[in-house]
This record gives structure tokens, sequence and C-alpha cells, in this order.
């Protein structure tokens, strides 16, 4: 009888260590599965790179994407473009890169679009930002062209060797150009601004070739009102819309197969 029972106790301890083994195996596979990064598949699929501080994924473009996505970079040299897209965070531009976001569709970017010594970017289109636009030290013309472009806080485009532009759109925040220096003028037309516009030191001066702009906040520096900068907030006038309609749509259009040729 004694005999049994050692038998019985051995063979108890057994099954529960192999039961142990497996189950610290299984959860060694679950945390290694975890910690693999996302697989690039073939061809052009997208690629990621974790962040450095913390465990937030960037989608790294250097394509054309659609689709919903957390964060976009486009590293240095790549020309990425955007349709139809959701952007949960913000997009950064680094250096010599380019980004274009417009149609076909509407896009949306929640965070802010900053870009630092890029080649150019663009929005043009249906373009909703919630935050920032921030260009600064690029190199060709850069800005946003609407109509259907929406910024939710400040458009600023600084220190740039292209031309920037700002055309037709909406700017809940401040719009500021300033120390621009390029072949061709900055071009601000036709924008709703809720806060104030502000542009000094740029060669050549800024125009505003296709009209005026609705400023709420104040206008000064090159952009002054007494340069013909602004009209009512109210509305336009009627005679300058009626006339500056054609111009709208033809300037949309050629801003938009300059900047877009090729990228799709």
């Amino acid at each position: 009888m004694k005999t049994i029972c050692i038998t019985v106790v051995i063979v108890f301890i057994a099954v529960c260590a192999s039961v142990l083994v497996a189950r610290g195996d299984n959860t060694r596979d679950e945390r290694s599965r975890e910690d693999l990064p996302e697989r690039q598949g073939e061809g052009d699929e997208p690629r990621f790179d974790r962040h450095r501080d913390g465990n937030a994924r960037h989608q790294i473009c250097t394509n054309a994407l659609t689709g919903t996505f957390r964060t976009i970079v486009v590293p240095d040299g790549e020309s990425c473009t955007l349709y139809r897209a959701i952007v949960q965070g913000n997009v950064r531009v680094k250096r010599n890169a380019s980004l274009f976001v417009g149609p076909p569709g509407s896009s949306s970017i929640r965070g802010n679009v900053e870009a630092e010594r890029c080649m150019t970017v663009l929005l043009s289109g249906t373009v909703i930002v919630d935050g920032n636009v921030e260009i600064e030290h690029c190199a060709t013309k850069s800005g946003y062209v609407g109509p259907g472009v929406q910024i939710g806080r400040n458009f600023e485009c600084r220190h740039n060797s292209g031309p920037c532009v700002a055309y037709s759109g909406t700017v809940r925040g401040h719009v500021k150009i300033d120390h621009n220096a390029s072949a061709v003028a900055t071009d601000i037309s036709v924008n709703t601004i809720r806060g104030s516009l502000e542009c000094h030191s740029n060669v050549p001066a800024p125009t505003h070739t296709f009209g005026a702009n609705k400023v709420t906040g104040k206008a000064d520096g090159e952009c002054a009102a007494s340069l013909g900068f602004t009209v009512s907030v109210g509305s336009f006038p009627p005679t300058a819309a009626k006339a500056a309609g054609g111009r709208w749509v033809r300037a949309r259009s050629l801003l938009a197969q300059e900047s877009f040729r090729g990228t799709l």
C-alpha cells in the first residue's frame, strides 16, 4: 500500500511539472511574437519604424498611400503622396523629401504637418489638418491650394528658398509668412483667416494675385490691409468674386498639375 501511494505522488508531481513547463513555453512564444516588428510585404508594402520614445510606430511613406495610419514620416530624399487618407497623428517631412496630399478623394490629418529642410509640401483639394502646418527651410514651392483646405491652428511658411502658396483655404489660427527668398513671389489669395496675417522680410514681397483675404485679426507687414491683402470679414465683394471665379479654377488646376505631375 505504501509503495502504491508513493507511486501516485511521483506521477502527480511529474504531471504538474509538465503543465508548468508547457505554460512557460507558450508565454515565451507570445512575448516573442509581440516583440517582433511588422513584416514588410513584397513590392511597395508600407514600412514601419519604432519610435525611440515609446511603442508607437511611424508609417514610413516612400510612395502613394491610401488608408488609415497612426503617424507618417517621409524619410530623407523620398517622395510621399497621400490620397483618401486618415492620419491620426502627425506627418513629418524630412530633409530633401516631398509630400503631396490631395485628390482623388479627401484626406484628414488629426495632428500637425511638420516639414524641415524639405523639397516641397503641397496640400491640394479637400484636406483637413486639425493642428499646425509648419514649413521651414524648404527648396521649392510649398503650401496649399484649395478650395477645401482647412487648417485647425496655424499656417507657417518661413525661411524657405522656394515660394509659399496659400490659396483659397480656411485657417482658424494665424498665417505667418516670413524670411522667404525665391525667384517667384509668395502668393496669399482668397483665404479665410480667423487669426492674424503676418508677412515680414520676404524677397520678393508676397502678392495676392487671385484676390484679397478675409482676416479676422490684424494684417500687417508686407500683407497689410493697405496693400490690398484683406477685405471685409463678412464676404468677398460680389463683383470681385464673379471676376475671380474663373481665375480660382484655373489657378487651382495649374498648381495641382504642376505639383502632382508624375506622383501617382
